[in-house]
C-alpha cells in the first residue's frame, strides 16, 4: 500500500481491495452451494476466495496460508476475516505473524475448511457433485484427516498480545514451545 501511494496508484490498488472484497462476500452469500476444492497448496488470495465457500473441502495434500505476511503484507482481506473468528484465534494469529501454512487438520479444526476427503476421492466427488447435492456427495466420500505436517503451533500462541507471545517464546523451551494446534 505505501508503494502504491509512493507511486500513485492509490486508487487502483483500493480498487483491488474492494473488489476483491465484493468477491469474497459474494461467494459467501451465494444462495446455492460453492464448493472449494483445496487440494495442495492454497496460499493467499485462494484462501481468500476458497475460504469463503458454503462447502470447503482440503485433501491429505493441502497446505493453507498466507505467505504475503513474511514480506509484511496482510493477509487478504478475506482471509483477515477468517483468521480472527473464535475458531481461528490462536492459530490464525500464529498463522497471520509468522506466515507458516498449517496442514488439513488444522485447517478444519480452525474453520478455515470443512471437509477432508482423500486426494485420490476427488474425481469422484466432482461427478458425485454433478448428480447429488453437495452434502451428500461430500459425506460419502470424506475421511478424518491424520494430523501432520502443518498441524503444530507453538503454545505461546495462547497469549492474548504480541508481546505476550514474544516473551513466551523467549522464556520457553524447544520442547514446549510446540503443541497440537
Amino acid at each position: 500500500l505505501r508503494r502504491a501511494i509512493l507511486d500513485g496508484e492509490l486508487e487502483g490498488t483500493l480498487a483491488f481491495f474492494r473488489d476483491e472484497y465484493r468477491m469474497d462476500a459474494a461467494v459467501a452469500r451465494f444462495p446455492k452451494p460453492v464448493v472449494s476444492l483445496m487440494d495442495g497448496v492454497v496460499m493467499g488470495g485462494g484462501i481468500g476466495i476458497g475460504g469463503h465457500a458454503s462447502h470447503r473441502v482440503v485433501t491429505e495434500r493441502s497446505r493453507v496460508g498466507f505467505p504475503e505476511v513474511t514480506i509484511g503484507f496482510a493477509p487478504d482481506v478475506g482471509a483477515s476475516w477468517l483468521l480472527s473468528r473464535p475458531a481461528a484465534r490462536r492459530v490464525g494469529a500464529w498463522m497471520a505473524l509468522t506466515g507458516q501454512p498449517v496442514g488439513p487438520a488444522a485447517a478444519i479444526r480452525i474453520g478455515l475448511a470443512d471437509h477432508h476427503v482423500p486426494s485420490d476421492r476427488l474425481d469422484a466427488l466432482v461427478e458425485r457433485l454433478e448428480r447429488e447435492d453437495a452434502d451428500a456427495a461430500i459425506t460419502a466420500l470424506a475421511a478424518e484427516p491424520a494430523p501432520g505436517a502443518g498441524d503444530a503451533v507453538p503454545a505461546a500462541f495462547d497469549e492474548p498480545t504480541v508481546e505476550g507471545v514474544l516473551a513466551a517464546l523467549d522464556a520457553g523451551s524447544d520442547d514446549e514451545r510446540e503443541t497440537a494446534a
